[in-house]
C-alpha cells in the first residue's frame, strides 16, 4: 500500500440495538478469538496509520486502550449515528487522510484500504468507499478537508451515510473479488460464531 499521512477512525458509537435490544451489550467489546472486536480493527489500522481515533459513547475507559476516544460532541447530539461520530473524530485529525472502519467489520483487510487510498488520492472528491456484494459506505478513506462538510451535514439534521457520499460525489471502489469474509458484519451471535470460524481459517491459510 502506498504510504499516506493517515489516521484511523473506528466508529463504535452506536447502541448495538440489533445485536442486543436491551442495550446492555457494546458491540465493539464483544470477544472474537480472545480479543474485543475493536482490537482487531485497531491492529489492522495501526499497520497503515499513525493515529487511531475511536468514536464511542460509553465504556470509554475500555476503548481508550486502543486509541484516543471521542464521544459525540453535544451540539451534534448523542447517539445520532455514525456521521456524528465521524464529524467529531475528524475535528481531531492530525493527518491529511483518515481510514474509516466500523467496529463491527473485524475481518476487514489491508487490501480494502489499499484500493480505497489509491482511488481517494487520484479522484477529485477526496473520499472513496467500498462497493462489494453490497455497499459498505462506512468503509472509506476521506481527506481531512471534508471535515467541515461532514460536520455541517450532521448539523443540518442529516444522518444517512450513503446520501452524504452521493452529495460529495465520492468514488465507489469495486472490492467484490475479495474474500466474502472481509465484509462480514457482526450483528448477531451467529455472525460472531462465523467470524470465529473465518479467523481460524485465516490463521491456517492467511489471505
Amino acid at each position: 500500500m502506498e504510504t499516506l499521512s493517515a489516521a484511523g477512525i473506528i466508529l463504535a458509537g452506536g447502541r448495538a440495538s440489533r445485536f442486543d435490544p436491551t442495550g446492555q451489550v457494546d458491540k465493539g467489546l464483544l470477544r472474537l478469538a480472545g480479543q474485543p472486536l475493536v482490537a482487531h480493527t485497531a491492529q489492522l489500522l495501526h499497520t497503515y496509520t499513525q493515529q487511531i481515533l475511536i468514536s464511542a459513547n460509553r465504556y470509554l475507559n475500555e476503548y481508550c486502550v486502543y486509541g484516543a476516544v471521542h464521544a459525540d460532541e453535544p451540539d451534534l447530539g448523542v447517539y445520532q449515528g455514525p456521521m456524528a461520530g465521524l464529524a467529531t473524530c475528524m475535528t481531531h485529525l492530525s493527518h491529511q487522510w483518515a481510514y474509516v472502519a466500523p467496529v463491527d467489520l473485524p475481518l476487514i483487510s489491508g487490501a480494502v484500504y489499499a484500493r480505497l487510498s489509491s482511488a481517494a488520492q487520484h479522484g477529485s472528491s477526496g473520499v472513496a468507499y467500498v462497493q462489494a456484494a453490497r455497499m459498505h459506505p462506512l468503509c472509506m478513506v476521506i481527506h481531512k478537508d471534508l471535515a467541515p462538510t461532514v460536520r455541517q451535514y450532521v448539523l443540518e439534521g442529516e444522518r444517512k451515510v450513503m446520501l452524504f457520499l452521493q452529495q460529495v460525489q465520492a468514488q465507489a471502489v469495486d472490492c467484490a473479488d475479495l474474500d466474502e469474509g472481509v465484509f462480514l458484519n457482526v450483528n448477531t451471535g451467529a455472525d460472531l460464531a462465523q467470524a470465529e470460524r473465518i479467523l481460524a481459517l485465516r490463521q491456517r491459510q492467511p489471505i
